[in-house]
This record gives C-alpha cells, structure tokens and sequence, in this order.
C-alpha cells in the first residue's frame, strides 16, 4: 500500500509541480483532439466511386428534380486531370510492358552460351 501512495504522490506531483502547467497543456491538447474528431465526424462521406459513368447512373438514379441537362451532367463526369495523368503515364506503361516481356528482353541479347563462355575465357587469369 506505502509503494503504491508513494507512486501516487510522485505522479500527481510531477503534474502539478514547477516547471509548468502540465493539467491545462493536457487539457488543452485533449480540446483540440476532440475539435479536430468532431470535424472530420461531420463532414460528409466520400462517394463509392470516381468521376465516370457510375457517377452518372448514381446521378440519374436520384431522379433530381429538375434534372440534370446532359451538359452539365456530361462536365460532372469527367475528370481532366485523370486524362492528362493517363497520358503523362503512357510512356512509363509502356516501358514497364516492355521490360516484362522476357521473350523480348532475352531475344536482343546475344546467345547466352556464348556470354557465358566469353566470361569464362575472360575469367581465367594466365598466371
């Protein structure tokens, strides 16, 4: 009992002791957390989907009154940017495609017995 009042007394001495308010900077940090939680809890939900035609058959489903015009439910799905990164990506596709085809890789290279011969014959030292 002595070792666990002992351990008591330390701890609330160390938070209410000199060198700062230690209660008021961890009440402080706590109002701030939950702030920053009660914010995100009340933003909305992120759709289930990208830009595209599930975003509008999801539109068209809510039979929104007035409905959309075509136009503007054509600007709503879609997404310029996704078209300029597909671009920009391409050629990154492509060499990757590249270097995954083995038969490909492999069949520019000289025929691997004789690489393997040339790097013995090399290998071996003459003294």
């Amino acid at each position: 009992m002595v070792e666990y009042t002992v351990i008591l007394a330390f701890g609330v001495l160390m938070l209410m002791g000199p060198g700062g308010d230690v209660l008021l900077d961890l009440a402080t940090v706590m109002k701030n957390k939950y702030r920053g939680y009660s914010y995100a809890m009340s933003l909305s939900p992120l759709p289930d989907f990208g830009t595209g035609p599930r975003l509008a058959n999801y539109i068209e489903d809510l039979n929104l009154d007035p409905e959309l015009d075509d136009e503007t439910l054509a600007r709503l799905t879609v997404d310029p940017v996704q078209e300029q990164v597909n671009t920009a990506l391409q050629p990154i596709s492509d060499a990757y495609q590249a270097f995954n085809d083995i038969n490909g890789l492999l069949g520019g290279m000289e025929d691997l017995d004789d690489i393997a011969y040339e790097m013995l014959r090399d290998a071996i030292s003459p003294f």
